[in-house]
């Protein structure tokens, strides 16, 4: 009895936290969700950066995206679109009908592979989609990283003079 009351109360708390104000975001964060609003439908402590966290041309850069999500059916990787310079990546929260879904805050991570990318500065846009509640994805985030070129190293000898 004493675990349902605190599970309640969890879920209270977490409730209330969507409705109070916007939660601090991490300082490590690459992209910000855009709001109070979004945090809440897009997971708490949203964190979405690169790997490698500063890409060059060539690398195969991955966008990774880490949240805790309300209750234990945590989205999962859909796909993704790269066009020009604007990558789209999408998760997807699925549950069967037949299936519930744990009230605990249960931490997820997402990695969307985009590949070799050319050198330049890249918009970002994460969306979920809980096909609980409704069936077009929602935006959670927008941002920019940058892809800058190749770095080169050059050996130049080195000439010692006997004094």
């Amino acid at each position: 009895m004493k675990l349902a009351w605190t599970a309640f109360a969890l879920s209270l708390v977490v409730g209330l936290a969507c409705v109070s104000g916007p939660a601090q975001a991490a300082q490590a964060s690459l992209l910000q969700p855009r709001d109070a609003h979004a945090r809440c439908l897009c997971g708490y402590d949203l964190q979405i950066t690169t790997r490698p966290p500063s890409p060059t041309q060539g690398d195969d850069v991955q966008i990774v995206c880490t949240a805790i999500w309300s209750d234990s059916c945590v989205p999962v990787y859909s796909s993704h679109k790269a066009r020009d310079r604007l990558i789209q990546v999408y998760a997807l929260c699925s549950v069967p009908p037949d299936v519930g879904c744990l009230t605990v805050l249960t931490p997820f991570r997402i990695v969307a592979d985009v590949g070799c990318l050319r050198a330049g500065t890249y918009q970002v846009e994460w969306y979920i989609t809980d096909r609980r509640f409704d069936e077009w994805p929602r935006p959670c985030t927008t941002g920019e990283f940058s892809v800058t070129g190749a770095t080169r190293t050059i050996y130049l000898p080195l000439l010692l003079r006997r004094a």
